[in-house]
């Protein structure tokens, strides 16, 4: 039963109202996807339905060569039968929605009863039986001591038609499931494009804490700044707490920086953000998030445009000096590019050519010397304005066009690699290398992106923006560092509507993890 709900659950966990925890899971090319979701219903790939004792049928085959098919028992001997899901207007809600376990674990789950409250009494059980781990009559539930996917269900003791599930996902605390992608995004988010206004872009910017690396930080627009302790598998916020944090909840955050320097891991790092479409610069945290300080950039050449009053010193995007924290750029909506050598406190005008476009994203490219890296960057502007990508070794007094290919609708993510190597997403025109700082870029992937992120040994690529409703295929696709005109492209696992906006990137002693803002698909992590 364990290799079946691995090799096949996608675990979406409704909660209700917009706001839900969603715990998606997909083995990375193992061809089977499905749908799981508590409280409406579990989909095996193939379009059939596993609902109150229902078999799942359509062919899908588990890990090792399974087919869950008629009721069949998978790899153990357990099947997965009757009773297993409520209807999706379950008067059962059981808390918390989704636990990442070790092996043998415990965890304490809760039912509330609709009209009832909590502790008005429930049943337990866990769906397949021992070999899926135990449950008390208190709710104390113990993992298994495999690796796997568990539902735990609920049942009203005054009324046994009302159930209600959650989900028990079996790992090793930081590292989850290799192969896999999940989706983390804490149950509070509103990801709908109609929430605030419909002026909600969902998920944005996902930064890693280079002294502490379990430690992520994830932006929402309008919801404020999220925090992660364990790796990205759990959230708490918004943190965004203390004196102007109102000022980060207020906008739409599409950029972050973290600070990379020897600090005290004790102390919390510095950030820097953005209020988007808010015109007052950049926003700084020196305490981990909790209060920020608005700093103006006032560029000459980061005007409105028409009417779009905001658009002027509207700050886009941030990207640092991998030698020197203090040192940044900044590009504009409407164009333009700014410089800090103080940590943004205060910034200056850096004069750009009238090609270089807007929605600029600028990006150093490590040439692998501190001081000629300083000076060498790369912008990239938004597709659709036939810009394309530019060039300067001499921190901006002269510019050079070195590319056509150019961004996405509101994001792009290069993987600088060092010693002058560098990955570019071109959007649809696919992945783009230099082996010279920037100079000279060759097409390395066809197929669309707009992150590119690199391992000790792999590139990850993917395609994702500011859609609003529309579905994106994320074009998720990955190659070895050694051979990186070879990528393989992978489907897009049920619940990702969406690609990512920024990929961070950390290790966990074991595995390389990544973690990214998806828009309005939420908050993704893939365990490699």
């Amino acid at each position: 039963m364990r290799q079946y709900l691995l090799a096949t659950a996608l675990v979406s966990v409704a909660c209700g109202s917009g706001s839900v925890e969603r715990a998606a899971v997909t083995l990375s090319g193992a061809g089977t996807t499905g749908n799981f979701e508590p409280n409406g219903g579990a989909t095996a790939s193939g379009g059939s339905t596993a609902k109150g004792g229902s078999t799942a049928t359509g062919g899908n085959t588990a890990a090792g060569g399974n087919t869950a098919t008629g009721g069949n028992t998978a790899t153990g001997g357990n099947t997965a039968t009757g009773g297993s899901t409520a209807t999706a207007s379950s008067a059962v809600q059981v808390e918390p929605a989704m636990a990442h376990l070790d092996p043998g674990g415990s965890q304490t789950f809760t039912c509330n009863v609709k009209g009832v409250g909590a502790g008005a009494g429930c049943t337990w059980s866990v769906v397949g039986g021992a070999a899926n781990g135990t449950i008390t009559s208190a709710g104390v539930y113990t993992a298994p001591s495999t690796l796997g996917v568990s539902q735990i269900q609920a049942t009203s003791a005054a009324d046994p038609t009302a159930k209600g599930s959650a989900i028990a996902a079996v790992n090793t605390a930081s590292s989850g499931m290799p192969g896999v992608w999940i989706n983390v995004t804490p149950r509070a988010i509103k990801l709908e494009v109609s929430a605030f206004g419909n002026d909600n872009y969902g998920a944005q910017d996902v930064v890693v804490d280079p002294v502490r690396p379990s430690d992520f930080y994830a932006f929402f627009c309008h919801q404020g700044v999220w925090k992660s302790t364990d790796y990205g598998l759990t959230w708490t916020g918004p943190i965004n707490t203390g004196k102007g944090g109102s000022m980060v909840t207020a906008g739409k955050p599409w950029t972050a920086a973290i600070g990379f320097s020897d600090r005290d891991p004790a102390k919390p790092p510095t950030l820097w953000t953005a209020a988007g479409n808010a015109a007052v610069g950049f926003l700084r945290s020196d305490d981990g998030g909790v209060s920020w300080t608005a700093f103006a950039t006032n560029n000459s050449t980061a005007v409105k445009t028409g009417n779009n009053e905001y658009y002027a010193n509207d700050a886009y995007s941030l990207d640092m000096d991998p030698y020197d924290g203090q040192h940044l750029i900044a590009g504009f909506h409407s164009g333009g590019v700014s410089e800090s050598t103080d940590a943004g406190t205060t910034w200056k005008t850096i004069p750009v050519p009238d090609g270089l476009g807007g929605s600029l994203y600028p990006f150093f490219i490590d040439t692998g010397d501190r001081a000629t890296t300083r000076g060498n960057w790369v912008t990239i502007s938004q597709s659709g304005e036939d810009k394309g990508t530019w060039h300067t070794s001499d921190g901006g007094a002269t510019w050079k066009q070195v590319a056509s290919f150019m961004h996405g609708h509101g994001g792009s993510q290069f993987a600088r690699l060092g010693n002058g190597v560098a990955y570019a997403p071109g959007d649809s025109a696919g992945i783009f290398k230099t082996t010279d700082g920037g100079a000279h870029w060759v097409n390395v992937s066809k197929t669309g992106s707009n992150a590119v992120v690199a391992t000790p040994t792999k590139l990850f690529g993917a395609y994702g923006w500011a859609a609003g409703n529309a579905d994106v295929d994320a074009g998720l696709q990955q190659a070895s560092r050694t051979a990186d005109t070879a990528w393989t492209v992978t489907p897009s696992p049920t619940g990702m509507t969406n690609g990512p906006k920024r990929l961070a990137v950390t290790f966990d002693g074991k595995h390389t993890i990544l973690v990214g803002g998806f828009w309005n698909a939420g908050l993704w992590r893939y365990v490699d």
